[in-house]
């Protein structure tokens, strides 16, 4: 750079005079800008969707905790587990992620439609089946190209079985959803039913026993939750008068028809604790005014009448509907 575009001490302080007095002004061609910072309020009824699923997070942990008791069973030693991370992401994605070998164990969760994934890498898997045949846990070779044993995948069956049976106690307040291990590949290259640009929830366990940590995955179909999936945002649903009405019409016209069980009762006696624990067969209890019965549906007083015969057997003629407070006096 050359001394004569460089501005002097007197040249600069001449700038910026004129431009302190507004002798020279700085704005672009379409006149002077302004910074201006407006007020913006979220109507009340406006929410961000951020696709974090806090819900989810926290049906995780509480997953983590119902499983990390379960494996101590399965393995004998103490066990630390969470879920730090939910990612949606394509399937194909996920697959990248995964370095080497691993197990995927494919199961359905009814009546959810869709398969979801439980996918184990393998250090994770010998690190299980030694812990599990009483082993200290430690490292196992295995050569890329190997395949898991028969005893691996029973165990890792095991295992699943228990993440399912936590997930589907965690579930049970959201949905009652029944959880089955379908199938165990040794690879997760070839899932029947899902591509590699089906969006899927991975959720990310952390557990650690006999001094070692490892991750393993559970995986969601997006499609498959799609039910479950405002919930997990934590989303209330918007009532719909018009279907709550209809809901109201079919549920009271569906209790005229429900069965119920009907009871009664023919008069009163009052007796002593000692009187009634020394009756004997063929002792004779005075019942009062056995002539006036009250009929109960579900233990609940409903009415009162006559008891007598109708058409030789034993019945009783409604006199009168018992008020709401449940007077049952004959």
């Amino acid at each position: 750079m050359t001394d004569d575009k460089v501005l002097t001490a007197e040249e600069k302080e001449a700038l910026l005079e004129g431009v302190e007095n507004g002798h020279i002004e700085v704005q672009s061609g379409d006149g002077p800008r302004y910074a201006e910072v407006r007020p913006y309020e979220i109507p009340a009824r406006c929410r961000l969707v951020s696709n974090s699923f806090p819900r989810l997070r926290r049906m995780n942990g509480r997953v983590a905790s119902a499983m990390a008791r379960r494996v101590e069973q399965l393995v004998s030693a103490e066990v630390a587990m969470t879920s730090p991370d939910i990612d949606i992401m394509p399937y194909g994605s996920f697959c990248e992620r995964l370095e080497g070998l691993s197990l995927t164990a494919e199961f359905t969760a009814a009546p959810l439609d869709g398969r979801g994934l439980v996918v184990l890498g393998a250090g994770f898997v010998s690190h299980l089946v030694d812990a599990f045949c009483g082993g200290s846990g430690g490292d196992s070779e295995r050569h890329a190209g190997e395949f898991f044993t028969p005893g691996e995948l029973r165990i890792a069956s095991l295992f699943v079985g228990d993440l399912l049976e936590s997930v589907a106690d965690v579930w049970q307040p959201l949905m009652q959803v029944e959880h089955v291990l379908e199938t165990v590949h040794h690879s997760n290259d070839i899932i029947d039913g899902l591509e590699a640009s089906d969006d899927v929830i991975v959720s990310t366990f952390d557990i650690g026993f006999l001094d070692r940590q490892e991750i393993f995955y559970a995986v969601w179909p997006t499609s498959m939750l799609t039910p479950l999936l405002p919930a997990f945002e934590g989303r209330k649903r918007d009532r719909n008068p018009e279907q709550d009405a209809l809901w109201d019409q079919s549920l009271r016209s569906r209790v005229k028809n429900s069965i119920v069980e009907i009871s009664s009762r023919v008069g009163n006696s009052r007796m002593t604790l000692r009187d009634v624990a020394a009756l004997q067969p063929g002792d004779i209890i005075d019942i009062a005014d056995p002539r006036h019965g009250v009929v109960y549906v579900k233990e609940v007083p409903v009415l009162r009448g006559l008891f007598g015969k109708h058409e030789g057997k034993y019945a009783i003629e409604a006199t009168d509907w018992l008020a709401a407070s449940g007077d049952d006096t004959a």
